[in-house]
């Protein structure tokens, strides 16, 4: 087979949209409870990409160990699904669940 021409172009709400259910996965992997929300924004040049995420972690996981693991899981996703490589990742965990008060939420 010959080469093929062409390109591929991913607008940044692609990347977002991975690169969040990456971070939302990680953020309850030892927990039983709803995944939490999680916000990513992202700058793309190429197959490139810088991420912000905005999470929540679950109580009493440290909060460096879940950013560590949602850092690894959303270069991950990326580089997968994507072909994109993660040159930095920011991570904010700015909220702390309880899993009794997400069960409480859920039953209402």
């Amino acid at each position: 087979m010959g080469d093929l021409a062409g390109s591929i172009t991913l607008a940044p709400r692609v990347v977002e949209r991975i690169a969040a259910r990456a971070a939302a996965d990680a953020a309850r992997e030892y927990v039983h409870e709803p995944r939490p929300g999680a916000r990513a924004r992202a700058q793309v040049a190429g197959r490139r990409a810088r991420i912000e995420i905005s999470t929540a972690a679950y109580w009493p996981e440290p909060a460096d160990a879940v950013a560590g693991r949602i850092a690894e899981r959303v270069r991950s996703a990326l580089s997968r699904f994507a072909g994109v490589d993660a040159d930095h990742v920011t991570i904010a965990i700015d909220d702390v669940l309880f899993p009794t008060a997400v069960t409480a939420r859920k039953v209402r």
